[in-house]
């Protein structure tokens, strides 16, 4: 997710503005810190998040070239899920 940046006045990551405000000189002590860790965690959210996705697709790919059936309704939901093919 990109936000304005108040540092530079350009749109960029919220970690990556978390990160530049919290590095920042005098910048010390606990809130500074949290933002480091609460930049930290929006990376793993998005790590897992994309992880996820990629199996979600590869599930998707696999009923689509009926590798593996999971039953209708389970496969009528997959597809519903993935609009379009995105593994192609």
């Amino acid at each position: 997710m990109k936000i304005d940046n108040p540092l530079s006045f350009n749109m960029a990551n919220i970690q990556d503005v978390l990160r530049m405000l919290s590095s920042q000189e005098s910048c010390d002590g606990t809130p500074y810190n949290e933002m480091i860790l609460a930049a930290k965690y929006i990376d793993q959210l998005e790590n897992s998040n994309f992880e996820m996705e990629d199996v979600l697709n590869q599930i998707n790919k696999m009923i689509r070239l009926s590798y593996v059936n999971l039953g209708d309704d389970l496969n009528y939901q997959i597809f519903a899920m993935f609009g379009r093919d995105k593994t192609k």
